[in-house]
C-alpha cells in the first residue's frame, strides 16, 4: 500500500510540498524520524520522495520491477 502511495507522490508532489507518514513508512528515507514504535512519524521532504524513486524502476502501478515478478 505504502508503495502505491509514494508513486502517487511521485507524480504528484510539487518541489515545496512535504508529506508526514505515521504508523506506516514510506519505501522512501525520510528527513526526519520521531518518536518510535507504534508513535513514531516520519517527515519526507520532495527530494527524498524522488530520491528513491530515481534509484528503482517503477512500473506504475506501485511496485518495484523486482516486485512485479513474484
Amino acid at each position: 500500500m505504502m508503495s502505491a502511495l509514494h508513486s502517487k507522490l511521485v507524480r504528484e508532489m510539487t518541489a515545496d510540498c512535504s508529506v508526514i507518514a505515521c504508523r506506516f513508512p514510506l519505501p522512501c528515507e525520510p528527513s526526519q524520524t520521531i518518536g518510535e514504535g507504534l508513535d513514531t512519524v516520519w517527515l519526507y521532504k520532495h527530494s527524498d520522495v524522488m530520491r528513491y524513486s530515481a534509484s528503482v524502476n517503477h512500473r506504475g502501478d506501485g511496485r518495484t520491477q523486482s516486485e512485479s515478478q513474484s
